[in-house]
């Protein structure tokens, strides 16, 4: 092999090294994203039914006046 080609297979290989210590390191912060986004959505459908359910409470009240 020569050199330019080891050059660019050793620079391969650091960049890769260095990509898999950057998720070692960071990658607890991957996971509490998703578990934030999650409770989010879960807390947004909750908001969202409880319009619906005070929207047809409203409704109900007014046609039963």
């Amino acid at each position: 092999m020569n050199r330019f080609a080891r050059f660019l297979e050793a620079l391969h290989d650091s960049r890769r090294h260095e990509a898999e210590r950057v998720v070692r390191r960071y990658g607890h912060l991957a996971v509490q994203a998703e578990a934030y986004q999650r409770r989010r959505a879960a807390e947004e459908a909750e908001a969202e039914q409880a319009a619906i359910t005070r929207a047809a409470s409203r409704l109900m009240t007014r046609s039963a006046s």
